[in-house]
């Protein structure tokens, strides 16, 4: 249900206006997780209340980033990445990339033109995770596509449980 809410929320950010550009550095008390914002990207007003996360649009609003934590609801974070991989084939994405090892999992796909991109890491001894969902449209994937290889490095778990 979760995953379906938050693909929901992504779908309809390009009716959200955008404040003013975002700091260098987004951090999430509540998962104890920082995110580094890429260059040209703007956080949208209204992070939600419970500080689960923070979206960023693209200067040109043609692209967002989602950045969030989460509890591990699945039996563990293999379990949960893959719940996530196949709420995202249920709701219509065709994931044509998938790679995960202990501690991280990533996939891909596309849902008519738009591309998504999703990278989720384990924290808080698996019973936690950041994610970061980056959704662009295929006709800029060649500015947007070589930010994905930079995802990982970009987003920084915590050893300490919140």
């Amino acid at each position: 249900m979760k995953s379906r809410l938050l693909m929901a929320f992504v779908a309809g950010l390009a009716t959200l206006p955008a404040a003013a550009l975002a700091e260098d550095t987004y951090s999430n008390a509540r998962y104890g997780f920082q995110f580094t914002v890429p260059d040209g990207f703007m956080a949208v007003d209204s992070a939600p209340d419970n500080g689960d996360g923070q979206t960023f649009l693209s200067t040109d609003q043609r692209a967002s980033l989602t950045v969030f934590g989460a509890n591990v609801m699945a039996p563990a974070f293999a379990a949960e990445v893959a719940n996530s991989t196949q709420m995202a084939r249920a709701n219509g994405w065709a994931i044509t990339y998938e790679a995960g090892q202990p501690g991280w999992g990533v996939y891909s796909g596309m849902f008519g033109q738009q591309i998504l991109y999703v990278r989720m890491e384990a924290q808080c001894n698996d019973t936690q995770y950041a994610a970061v969902w980056l959704l662009f449209d295929a006709a800029d994937r060649a500015q947007y596509e070589p930010l994905t290889g930079q995802l990982a490095d970009r987003l920084k778990t915590s050893t300490s449980c919140n």
